[in-house]
Protein backbone atom coordinates (compact mmCIF):
# COMPACT_ATOMS: atom_id res chain seq x y z
CA UNK A 1 0.00 0.00 0.00
CA UNK A 2 1.51 3.35 -1.02
CA UNK A 3 1.15 6.31 1.57
CA UNK A 4 -0.94 7.87 -0.88
CA UNK A 5 -3.63 5.11 -0.66
CA UNK A 6 -2.98 5.02 3.24
CA UNK A 7 -3.87 8.63 3.44
CA UNK A 8 -6.95 8.41 0.71
CA UNK A 9 -8.21 6.28 2.61
CA UNK A 10 -8.55 8.16 5.72
CA UNK A 11 -9.40 11.38 4.25
CA UNK A 12 -12.55 9.48 2.14
CA UNK A 13 -13.42 8.24 5.73
CA UNK A 14 -13.83 11.73 6.51
CA UNK A 15 -15.46 12.81 3.38
CA UNK A 16 -17.87 9.66 3.50
CA UNK A 17 -19.08 10.75 7.05
CA UNK A 18 -20.01 14.37 5.84
CA UNK A 19 -21.40 12.99 2.71
CA UNK A 20 -23.61 10.83 4.85
CA UNK A 21 -24.33 13.44 7.48
CA UNK A 22 -25.66 15.58 4.56
CA UNK A 23 -27.58 13.04 2.62
CA UNK A 24 -29.23 11.72 6.08
CA UNK A 25 -30.34 14.93 6.49
CA UNK A 26 -32.06 15.60 3.17
CA UNK A 27 -33.78 12.12 4.09
CA UNK A 28 -35.18 13.70 7.39
CA UNK A 29 -36.43 16.90 5.67
CA UNK A 30 -38.91 14.72 3.43
CA UNK A 31 -39.45 12.36 5.95
CA UNK A 32 -40.13 15.86 8.38
CA UNK A 33 -42.12 17.43 6.00
CA UNK A 34 -39.64 20.45 6.56
CA UNK A 35 -40.67 23.98 5.57
CA UNK A 36 -38.49 24.82 2.87
CA UNK A 37 -35.36 27.49 3.75
CA UNK A 38 -33.40 28.53 0.10
CA UNK A 39 -30.86 29.94 2.18
CA UNK A 40 -30.24 26.99 4.35
CA UNK A 41 -30.67 25.02 0.72
CA UNK A 42 -28.16 26.70 -0.86
CA UNK A 43 -26.32 26.31 2.26
CA UNK A 44 -26.17 22.69 2.20
CA UNK A 45 -25.10 22.16 -1.25
CA UNK A 46 -22.64 24.34 -0.83
CA UNK A 47 -21.22 22.37 1.44
CA UNK A 48 -21.62 18.80 -0.21
CA UNK A 49 -20.12 20.13 -3.35
CA UNK A 50 -17.22 21.06 -1.60
CA UNK A 51 -16.91 17.85 0.63
CA UNK A 52 -16.98 16.24 -2.92
CA UNK A 53 -14.66 18.71 -4.57
CA UNK A 54 -12.05 18.33 -1.94
CA UNK A 55 -11.94 14.49 -2.11
CA UNK A 56 -11.32 14.69 -5.49
CA UNK A 57 -9.03 17.40 -5.56
CA UNK A 58 -6.58 14.79 -3.29
CA UNK A 59 -6.33 13.15 -6.29
CA UNK A 60 -3.70 15.36 -7.90
CA UNK A 61 -1.56 14.25 -4.98
CA UNK A 62 -1.14 11.11 -5.48
CA UNK A 63 2.19 11.41 -6.33
CA UNK A 64 3.39 13.50 -3.82
CA UNK A 65 5.72 11.75 -0.76
CA UNK A 66 3.13 12.70 2.18
CA UNK A 67 5.15 14.47 4.90
CA UNK A 68 3.34 14.48 8.51
CA UNK A 69 2.35 18.15 7.80
CA UNK A 70 1.05 17.66 4.70
CA UNK A 71 -1.09 14.62 6.29
CA UNK A 72 -2.34 16.65 9.20
CA UNK A 73 -3.16 20.09 6.60
CA UNK A 74 -5.54 17.81 4.28
CA UNK A 75 -7.00 15.79 7.53
CA UNK A 76 -7.64 19.67 9.30
CA UNK A 77 -9.39 20.88 5.75
CA UNK A 78 -11.40 17.54 5.28
CA UNK A 79 -12.33 17.94 9.56
CA UNK A 80 -13.26 21.27 8.82
CA UNK A 81 -15.93 20.73 6.22
CA UNK A 82 -17.29 18.23 8.07
CA UNK A 83 -17.92 20.19 10.83
CA UNK A 84 -19.20 22.76 7.93
CA UNK A 85 -21.46 19.79 7.01
CA UNK A 86 -22.22 18.40 10.03
CA UNK A 87 -23.58 22.18 11.13
CA UNK A 88 -25.69 22.46 8.70
CA UNK A 89 -28.12 19.84 9.62
CA UNK A 90 -30.30 20.26 12.05
CA UNK A 91 -30.87 17.46 15.06
CA UNK A 92 -34.27 16.32 14.85
CA UNK A 93 -36.22 13.70 17.07
CA UNK A 94 -38.48 11.45 15.73
CA UNK A 95 -42.12 13.42 15.86
CA UNK A 96 -40.20 16.94 15.29
CA UNK A 97 -41.60 19.71 13.52
CA UNK A 98 -38.72 21.13 11.06
CA UNK A 99 -38.55 24.37 10.05
CA UNK A 100 -35.33 24.91 7.69
CA UNK A 101 -35.80 28.83 7.95
CA UNK A 102 -36.06 29.06 11.80
CA UNK A 103 -32.69 26.68 11.88
CA UNK A 104 -30.91 29.02 8.92
CA UNK A 105 -32.30 32.27 11.50
CA UNK A 106 -30.99 30.53 14.72
CA UNK A 107 -27.80 28.26 13.69
CA UNK A 108 -26.59 30.22 10.25
CA UNK A 109 -23.89 31.74 11.94
CA UNK A 110 -22.51 28.63 13.42
CA UNK A 111 -22.29 26.75 9.86
CA UNK A 112 -21.63 29.83 8.19
CA UNK A 113 -18.46 30.46 10.41
CA UNK A 114 -17.49 26.76 9.95
CA UNK A 115 -16.77 27.79 6.32
CA UNK A 116 -14.46 30.80 7.42
CA UNK A 117 -12.85 28.50 9.25
CA UNK A 118 -12.74 25.92 6.17
CA UNK A 119 -11.88 28.75 3.67
CA UNK A 120 -8.92 29.88 6.32
CA UNK A 121 -7.28 26.35 6.36
CA UNK A 122 -7.39 26.18 2.38
CA UNK A 123 -5.80 29.54 2.45
CA UNK A 124 -3.03 29.14 4.81
CA UNK A 125 -2.53 25.34 3.07
CA UNK A 126 -1.95 27.78 -0.16
CA UNK A 127 0.53 29.84 1.50
CA UNK A 128 2.68 26.74 2.61
CA UNK A 129 3.26 25.05 -0.78
CA UNK A 130 3.90 28.03 -2.77
CA UNK A 131 7.27 30.72 -3.00
CA UNK A 132 5.99 34.17 -3.90
CA UNK A 133 3.33 36.51 -2.79
CA UNK A 134 1.85 36.12 -6.64
CA UNK A 135 1.95 32.17 -6.70
CA UNK A 136 -0.19 32.07 -3.32
CA UNK A 137 -2.50 35.09 -4.76
CA UNK A 138 -3.05 32.95 -7.74
CA UNK A 139 -3.53 29.94 -5.79
CA UNK A 140 -5.68 31.23 -3.00
CA UNK A 141 -7.62 33.69 -5.59
CA UNK A 142 -10.82 31.30 -5.31
CA UNK A 143 -10.96 30.71 -1.38
CA UNK A 144 -10.19 34.11 -1.14
CA UNK A 145 -13.38 35.41 -2.96
CA UNK A 146 -15.44 32.42 -1.41
CA UNK A 147 -14.13 33.62 1.96
CA UNK A 148 -15.11 37.30 1.58
CA UNK A 149 -18.29 36.22 0.36
CA UNK A 150 -18.48 34.26 3.69
CA UNK A 151 -17.60 36.96 5.89
CA UNK A 152 -20.32 39.45 3.98
CA UNK A 153 -22.66 36.54 4.76
CA UNK A 154 -21.69 36.76 8.27
CA UNK A 155 -22.61 40.51 8.51
CA UNK A 156 -25.44 41.30 5.67
CA UNK A 157 -28.98 41.48 6.79
CA UNK A 158 -31.23 41.40 3.96
CA UNK A 159 -32.46 37.69 2.91
CA UNK A 160 -32.25 38.88 -0.91
CA UNK A 161 -28.10 39.42 0.05
CA UNK A 162 -28.21 36.77 2.09
CA UNK A 163 -29.28 34.83 -0.87
CA UNK A 164 -27.58 36.17 -3.77
CA UNK A 165 -24.67 35.30 -1.76
CA UNK A 166 -25.44 32.21 -0.84
CA UNK A 167 -26.28 31.60 -4.71
CA UNK A 168 -22.70 32.69 -5.64
CA UNK A 169 -21.32 30.12 -2.89
CA UNK A 170 -23.43 27.11 -4.20
CA UNK A 171 -22.03 28.14 -7.77
CA UNK A 172 -18.49 28.39 -6.74
CA UNK A 173 -19.07 25.40 -4.96
CA UNK A 174 -20.37 23.25 -8.16
CA UNK A 175 -17.99 24.44 -10.44
CA UNK A 176 -15.17 23.61 -8.27
CA UNK A 177 -16.68 20.18 -7.96
CA UNK A 178 -17.48 19.34 -11.62
CA UNK A 179 -13.67 20.66 -12.50
CA UNK A 180 -12.37 18.69 -9.46
CA UNK A 181 -14.20 15.49 -11.13
CA UNK A 182 -13.35 15.96 -14.26
CA UNK A 183 -9.65 15.49 -13.44
CA UNK A 184 -10.64 12.08 -12.15
CA UNK A 185 -11.64 11.19 -15.43
CA UNK A 186 -8.34 11.98 -17.26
Amino acid sequence: MTSFEFVFGLISIVTSLAATHLIGGLIAYVRHRARFSLRHALWSWTAFALVIANWASFWADRTVDWEPVAVLRWLALMISLYAFSALTVPEIERGDKVDLVAFHESDGKRYITAHVLFAVIVIAGFAINVTTFADWLGDASFALVGLALTVAALVVRPVLLQQAIALALAAFGTFFMLTRLSILAG
